[in-house]
């Protein structure tokens, strides 16, 4: 096998050298984060159902900013993100909603790093909202005594959402007709992947494929695979931030 197919099996299955020495965010930023993120989430939720004409009730702008404002955290929104919780109700956009309600699996990841005790789900599973409220607003009370994660934990699974992307783009690059170096097929290049990753801990892979939804990820419907690649993408953006890939929130890579 040629030395550039070699180094592309070893940097998907993990075994290469880390590319990149990341710091990790100090906690209290967390936490920040989290609460902004906590407030972008609720509400897109809201004007979801206010959307779909279902009698929501729900905190106004105003009180939205107030209940940032008293958690010392309005300051931390980006730019955009108080623009968007300032609009009036039914004033967002339905792909606005989307992306808001989405961004609880970041919100999850961003949990977990600083909550020792909440269990991220699986890569084929959502984050049950309930669940992370109640541990969300215990972080809340105890703001001030946050601690984070070891930074090779968070950096695990940072790469662990990295690969659950990457197999979803792969299927994606199938359905176009991506043509690997010569010599090489799909079915090898996920084959040597999901060993790779079995061997870091990370699954027990299912017919020579990533394990999803109790079968091998390539007999995945369309909308099975619409919904990893959404989970997959929003840890990842929550990871990468947590790793310091990027400074600005709003601006996060999930190039995988």
């Amino acid at each position: 096998m040629l030395d550039n197919q070699r180094m592309w099996f070893l940097r998907r299955s993990g075994k290469s050298p880390p590319e990149q020495d990341d710091e990790i965010v100090r906690a209290d930023a967390i936490v920040s984060r989290a609460i902004c993120l906590f407030a972008i989430v609720a509400q897109a939720d809201l004007e979801r159902e206010l959307a779909e004409g279902k009698a929501a009730e729900g905190p106004s702008p105003e009180e939205n900013r107030r209940w940032m404002v008293d958690h010392g955290v309005w300051g931390a929104a980006s730019t955009l993100k108080r623009e968007l919780l300032e609009r009036p109700h039914r004033a967002w956009t339905s792909q606005e909603i989307a992306n808001g309600v989405w961004r609880q699996e970041a919100l999850a990841a961003l949990v977990w790093a600083i909550d020792d005790r909440y269990q991220l789900p699986e890569y084929d599973r959502q984050v049950e909202p309930s669940k992370l409220q109640k541990r969300l607003t215990r972080l809340q009370v105890s703001s001030g005594k946050a601690t984070i994660r070891k930074a090779a934990d968070i950096k695990l699974a940072r790469d662990k959402a990295e690969a659950w992307l990457w197999r979803s783009r792969t299927t994606e690059l199938q359905k176009t007709g991506f043509a690997l170096p010569e010599g090489l097929t799909f079915d090898q290049l996920i084959r040597v992947t999901a060993k790779g990753f079995e061997e870091r801990g990370f699954f027990r892979s299912i017919d020579g494929d990533f394990p999803a939804l109790q079968k091998a990820y390539r007999n995945l419907s369309e909308e099975e695979s619409t919904l990893l690649h959404s989970i997959a993408r929003e840890r990842l953006y929550a990871f990468n931030w947590l790793c310091t890939r990027a400074a600005d929130w709003d601006s996060v890579p999930t190039s995988t």
